[in-house]
């Protein structure tokens, strides 16, 4: 197991993670596979090129086995003191072998060490393994749930956690 940052040219890598990700887990995300699946190459490399090269933002990768098998966005808010992480995910093949706390807690290692003093995300109410992941990690509700996205009868809850 490992749990890395990407690095600028690994588009590819977080293209099909994410892609696999809404395939698998479509009500977990605010986009959907019908609008990420559109996007080019380029669009791809754009994207993991400017967070690669940003201070205060990273893509992470975990891997099994040498196999990339879950994701991660994280990115710092230094006025707020703020970590704010998105896009979790974990391949259904290496789920229950502790690589979504490993993925979790890389991200939050890496807020607190840039002076981060809490973090917060957001779940979809009822994904009941994630939810038990994050109260794991430390995080409880805060606030009132809002739409998972428009036109959908799901809602998501903000998550904060302190650092």
């Amino acid at each position: 197991m490992a749990v890395r940052t990407l690095e600028t040219g690994e588009w590819e890598v977080w293209r099909d993670l994410r892609l696999a990700a809404l395939a698998d887990s479509p009500d977990a995300f605010l986009s959907t596979l019908a609008e990420e699946s559109g996007k080019s190459d380029e669009v791809w490399t754009d994207v993991v090129a400017a967070t690669a090269a940003h201070q205060r933002g990273n893509l992470w990768v975990a891997e099994w086995e040498g196999e990339p098998a879950g994701m991660g966005f994280g990115r710092l808010d230094p006025e707020l003191l703020l970590l704010t992480i998105a896009a979790m995910w974990v391949d259904p093949f290496a789920r229950g072998k502790g690589l979504g706390m490993e993925l979790l807690e890389a991200m939050m290692d890496w807020g607190r060490d840039l002076g981060a003093e809490r973090a917060e995300l957001w779940v979809t109410d009822g994904n009941t393994p994630a939810e038990r992941l994050y109260e794991r990690a430390g995080f409880s509700p805060i606030g009132t749930p809002a739409p998972l996205r428009e036109g959908s009868d799901l809602t998501v809850t903000r998550l904060v956690a302190a650092l």
